[in-house]
């Protein structure tokens, strides 16, 4: 009797999981959950992104032009309005490389945000009838943007190659310097998007705040280093990112960077925070769209 009972297997272990059992988990197990999912799901993340890319010049006479005049017109209007002094123009900084490296940084601080909130609004019919990821498809919602920011970065660099203006060293730290920007871009919009779910409300007063933001974000006007305004702006990490990264590209080196690391961390914080609320409320999110 006792080596029949010897000889038999020991029992796996039951695991045993309760509605609410993601409600526990910590930011490590959320982050992992979504760098798990985006490796498991990129060739999709690629697929959408090459379909995404393309749709947005389906069907015009110029095509593939567009991709190119698009991502600079904007650039060109606050370029105009520099030289005829309708805004002011940094001293030290070429007014060109001034402009179009702050609507780049902004436009990678800001266009995240958007893009995450349109794809969890807008892709809301695949998200409740499939089990993809909410991840998956915000990243596959970025193809327009990825193009932008690199047509900007390749004229900003034949603006300074044409002013002969030589950076540092320290702009090999670029890509570095980035990444902290997509990560509050993203973790940004992955809350915000999750709060526009509940109410649509919060999709229009982020707009707002996007577009006057970017006079008060040191895009394409130097704006004052001392007094209440400065401190005010401290607090402004938009600000510091296009500040920063621009002097990081037209000089080589940041000249505040303990505000830049704060800024940084502080932007890892809320991308913890994010893959935490996300993981926890992804199932109610499917339900509630």
């Amino acid at each position: 009797m006792n080596d029949t009972a010897a000889n038999e297997p020991e029992s796996e272990p039951t695991a045993i999981y309760s509605p609410a059992y993601r409600f526990n988990t910590g930011p490590i197990t959320a982050v992992k959950a979504l760098v798990r999912d985006v490796i498991d799901n990129r060739w999709r993340i690629w697929e959408s992104f090459k379909r995404n890319f393309q749709n947005n010049y389906a069907g015009t006479i110029l095509g593939q032009v567009w991709m190119v005049i698009l991502p600079l017109v904007q650039i060109g209007v606050y370029v105009l309005l520099a030289q005829m002094r309708v805004v002011s123009r940094s001293e030290d900084i070429p007014f060109v490389l001034f402009i179009c490296i702050g609507v780049t940084v902004y436009g990678m601080a800001t266009g995240p945000i958007q893009d995450t909130m349109g794809a969890m609004r807008g892709e809301s019919g695949m998200l409740s009838k499939t089990n993809i990821s909410i991840i998956t498809i915000v990243l596959s919602r970025f193809a327009q943007l990825v193009w932008d920011v690199l047509v900007r970065l390749v004229f900003i660099a034949c603006v300074m190659v044409t002013l002969g203006v030589t950076p540092g060293w320290g702009v090999l730290l670029l890509p570095i310097a980035l990444l902290p920007v997509f990560l509050g871009a993203l973790s940004a919009g992955i809350i915000l998007g999750i709060l526009n779910i509940i109410a649509r409300d919060v999709a229009n007063t982020v707009g707002i705040i996007i577009r006057y933001g970017f006079f008060f974000s040191s895009v394409i006007f130097p704006l004052p280093k001392e007094g209440v305004i400065a401190t005010i702006l401290l607090f402004n990490p938009f600000n510091t990112f296009v500040i920063e990264i621009r002097n990081l590209i037209v000089k080589g080196h940041m000249e505040n960077i303990t505000l830049f690391l704060i800024t940084s961390a502080c932007t890892l914080l809320v991308f913890l925070f994010a893959a935490v609320f996300l993981y926890r409320s992804e199932a109610r999110i499917r339900s509630a769209l």
